[in-house]
């Protein structure tokens, strides 16, 4: 499993959209889909953007730093 492979699982599992996510995020269910995309395809975010997703997400950022 990668980082936008369980982001994903993550949204999931807690009932939020990727619209929701964007709209707590300030951004567009499109960039939420493109920096999921970009996630599952080996990139990494930095880890103050991580922590941003996470808090949104109501998940400790820990759990996803193995995925990194």
């Amino acid at each position: 499993m990668n980082l936008g492979m369980a982001l994903r699982i993550s949204l999931k599992n807690n009932k939020i959209s990727q619209s929701e996510l964007g709209r707590k995020l300030g951004v567009s269910r499109g960039t939420v889909n493109k920096h999921l995309h970009r996630w599952e395809n080996g990139e990494t975010p930095t880890l103050t953007t991580l922590k941003k997703w996470c808090s949104k997400l109501n998940e400790d950022y820990k759990k996803f730093l193995k995925y990194m």
